[in-house]
């Protein structure tokens, strides 16, 4: 009796056991599950802006308040980092500091910024505390509508005028955001 005793024990103990490994494995997929869900969002929005058109005749305004298209400013194939004033603050910190890290020198001429800040002040502030080197643009409010999206993004525009290589980093994925950098910074030298 006692030997089924201690099998039914060790028989009862080894499914809660085999219960809480399941449990603990499921909830460790599902804490994966945002992730994979922005990148599968990010993903799908980057598909829906590839090749978009953009108007050349846009107006960007530089921090000197002077008024230029994005006809006159895009020359050449050209990496632009474009992204509302409603994001996320801190992530938009380490796209930046990102960037600063991957372009320097003659690389510069080949990055812009476009933000839809209400003030120029805030784009001078924006500039001095990220130690920004090349341009920044905003954009008004009744002009943002072609380029300003509810979400980060990089697009490659050229003399064509439509977005190409569009990418939307995920917050905190470094890793990823370095390899597009990398990849972007070596089809602008092509």
């Amino acid at each position: 009796m006692k030997k089924y005793n201690l099998v039914f024990y060790s028989f009862i103990i080894l499914n809660l056991l085999l219960i809480l490994y399941l449990l603990s494995k499921r909830n460790d997929e599902s804490s994966d599950s945002p992730t994979n869900s922005q990148f599968t969002a990010n993903f799908h929005n980057s598909l829906l802006l590839e090749d978009t058109k953009v108007d050349r005749k846009t107006k960007l305004i530089t921090t000197s308040l002077d008024t230029m298209s994005l006809f006159d400013i895009v020359d050449h194939s050209m990496l632009f980092f474009i992204y509302s004033s409603f994001g996320c603050n801190p992530c938009i910190e380490n796209i930046l500091l990102e960037i600063n890290k991957a372009f320097s020198g003659s690389d510069l001429e080949n990055i812009r910024i476009v933000v839809d800040y209400s003030s120029i002040r805030d784009v001078i502030i924006l500039i001095q505390k990220n130690h920004i080197q090349f341009p920044v643009y905003t954009i008004s409010v009744d002009n943002s509508v072609n380029l300003i999206k509810p979400y980060p993004y990089f697009t490659i525009l050229d003399s064509t005028f439509s977005f190409k290589s569009v990418y939307i980093p995920i917050s905190d994925d470094n890793i990823m955001l370095n390899s597009y950098l990398k990849i972007a910074k070596l089809k602008l030298m092509i």
